[in-house]
Formats: C-alpha cells, structure tokens, sequence
C-alpha cells in the first residue's frame, strides 16, 4: 500500500463497510417501489441493482473474513431475501428469481472459493506478509467443497421441473453466464491493480456491451443494457469503497492462515 493510499484508509474501516451495507439495503427497497410503480427501464435497473448484490454476496461469501459456515449462512439468507425482494419488484413468482439469483451468485462464488483454496482474500493489505510456501489444501476444505457440491445437487434436483426446456432454457443459462461475469470480473481488477478507477471504467463499459449480446439473445436490448451497467456500475463503486478502507486481494500468510483456522474451528 502507497503512503498515499494509507494517508486516506479511515481510522475505523468496518463502521464504512457497515454503512456500504446499510446504503444497498436502502437503495435495494427504494428500487423495489420504483420498480413497481414505473415498470420497463427502471425495472431493469433494479434487476441490474439486486444482481449487484447478490454478486457482492458471492465476493464476501468467497473471499471474506470470519469463520466460513457464518459465511455460507449468510450468502443463503441473503440470496432468500434477495429473491423476495426481486419478486415484490417486478412481480415475478420466488422460485423463477431464485432460478436467476441462485445460480448467478454461485457462478460468482466457484471461482472465487477456488482462489480462496490458493489462499488469497480481502484482507487490510498491511496486515499481512505473503505467504511464499507451497499451496496445501486441508481437511476442512475437502469438506467445505462437499457440503457445496451436495447442496447444489440437492437443490438442483428440487428445482429441475421448474428450468425451461429448449430454447428458454438457453436465454436463462445465458442471464446467468452474463450477469455472473459482470459481477465476478471486476474483483481482481479494483482490488488488485495499481488504477482501479480506470479499470472500474471500463469495466462499466464491458457491462454494456455484455447487455448488449444479452439484448440480441432476449429481444430486449433496453432490458440487458440497462440491466448489466447497472450491475457493473454498483459492483464497481461498492469495491472502489472496500478498496477505500484499505482492503486488497492479497495472498494470505501463515499467520493470517492460522486465524482463519482457529476461526473455523470455533464454527
């Protein structure tokens, strides 16, 4: 970290993270009344806005602090009233949102829980010393990964009857796919470059255009437009904030290791 970038980290990190959370629960029900009373582009926004932070759910999910079922818990709970949420805004039954949400949230979380096997995280940058040993996976994350793969099957069993056959079921894989690279993509880019903003940028751009090719697959080119730069825009900005508390994707030491398994034991 920079002296400058150090210069401006607040003293108390958390207490910004926690209003971060505070502004997308107040933006997310806002959207919601909005969304209903105007229907068409405001609707895609707020479709565009509850995506974010099903995306950011994943991140924190993934590559966050704190034992890792208190993580889990809270990724299903909130991806639940994500669900509702999207159901109350756009007048869509609960389990066609969670075909949308559930999926996209997990594409986000794969790769992020396989980085997080490597041992890399969002950790406070000057709090912790690279860690230059090999890479070792333990019993825990054996564990962890098959909890994930037997709840996905579980569910995917429940919800089979309801995905689309045919060619809907292409336009849904494809929601997912898009919508889930827009919101994994910019992790890497504004938490691990030297110019975030500039990368947030044209990640901004790389989320219009994905709504784009999403719009000649839908019909609905105002929809995926729409939809995806907001998605873009809100993970962008809620990472730049994260960034700001002087959070960084960084590879975890030995010792960051060890709290994060005493942590998991308490679990």
């Amino acid at each position: 970290m920079s002296s400058i970038e150090s210069a401006l980290v607040p003293t108390n990190p958390r207490r910004r993270i926690l209003w971060l959370v505070v502004a997308h629960t107040v933006v997310g029900l806002i959207g919601m009344c909005f969304a209903a009373r105007f229907p068409s582009l405001r609707a895609a926004a707020f479709f565009g806005i509850v995506n974010s932070q099903a995306s950011l759910l994943g991140i924190w999910g993934s590559l966050g602090s704190g034992p890792w079922c208190w993580r889990l818990t809270g990724v299903v709970v909130g991806v639940g009233y994500l669900c509702l949420l999207l159901e109350a805004g756009i007048s869509e039954s609960s389990v066609a949102m969670f075909l949308l949400l559930a999926p996209s949230t997990t594409f986000v979380m794969m790769p992020l829980l396989i980085v997080r096997f490597l041992r890399v995280g969002v950790r406070p940058d000057s709090s912790l010393v690279t860690s230059k040993g090999r890479i070792q996976f333990s019993i825990r994350h054996l564990m962890i990964l098959t909890f994930v793969v037997a709840c996905s099957t579980t569910i995917g069993k429940w919800v089979q009857p309801d995905i689309p056959q045919g060619v809907m079921f292409f336009r849904w894989l494809s929601i997912i796919v898009t919508f889930g690279l827009v919101g994994v993509l910019p992790v890497w880019f504004v938490l691990a470059t030297k110019q975030p903003v500039l990368f947030g940028v044209v990640l901004v751009a790389v989320g219009a255009c994905a709504g784009y090719c999403l719009g000649w697959i839908l019909y609905e080119f105002g929809f995926g437009i729409v939809a995806t730069t907001t998605q873009a825009t809100a993970v962008v900005a809620s990472l730049l904030i994260v960034r700001s508390c002087g959070y960084r994707l960084v590879r975890l030491g030995p010792s960051s290791t060890a709290d994060q398994s005493a942590k998991a034991n308490a679990c």
